[in-house]
């Protein structure tokens, strides 16, 4: 099991809580440091709205759980970013993911793919599988300060959300159509889990 270096995470932690000490949606940078992967800048997403980010998202949250090398923060700045299919995490410990702001930074499924893909059942899934039965290892999931926007996909939720040991959803919203934050837990084994600030929200009002 790859960890996040003990101190790659203070350090990481540190940078954060010094730069969201304001309101809780203001713009959150992070200087260069090692223990920060620029989602841009390490993996090529475009944050237009129009380019297909799907894959540049899904290297970074890879990366930040420690795929490929030392588990690090994920930074994804300001900008849409189209995806295609579902995000997932796939290993046992992180990812550190943190948007630029909440309103800055939206994540958007393409309009109609839930109709044609009914294994496509949510924008973001923080476990391996909806279908098969896995270990309920699932550590440290952290996702802070951004957008999930469902589009007009009435059968896809926003997150599919499962953390034990602890987890930590800050600063989220999860909007539009009638989509709503999934919480599954098969196992039980759901503990220490913060949900702060998190809005879920269908068209035309707050949930």
């Amino acid at each position: 099991m790859n960890f996040i270096p003990y101190h790659l995470l203070v350090r990481a932690k540190l940078l954060a809580l010094a730069l969201s000490a304001s309101a809780v949606s203001a713009d959150i940078v992070f200087p260069a440091d090692a223990s920060v992967i620029n989602v841009r800048t390490a993996f090529g997403a475009v944050g237009d709205g129009v380019a297909d980010d799907t894959a540049a998202l899904q290297a970074g949250i890879d990366a930040s759980t420690g795929v490929g090398g030392d588990s690090r923060v994920l930074y994804i700045p300001n900008g849409t970013y189209r995806v295609t299919n579902t995000l997932v995490i796939t290993r046992s410990v992180g990812p550190w993911i943190y948007g630029q702001s909440r309103d800055g930074v939206i994540i958007k499924l393409d309009d109609g793919l839930g109709a044609l893909n009914p294994a496509l059942t949510s924008v973001l899934r923080t476990y391996y599988s909806d279908t098969e039965t896995s270990s309920a290892d699932h550590f440290m999931r952290n996702i802070r300060h951004l957008t999930i926007h469902v589009g007009n996909n009435p059968t896809v939720d926003g997150i599919r959300w499962f953390s034990n040991n602890t987890g930590i959803l800050q600063d989220i919203r999860v909007m539009d159509s009638v989509s709503m934050a999934s919480m599954p837990d098969s196992s039980g084994k759901a503990d220490r889990v913060l949900y702060r600030m998190c809005w879920w929200m269908d068209s035309t009002r707050e949930l």
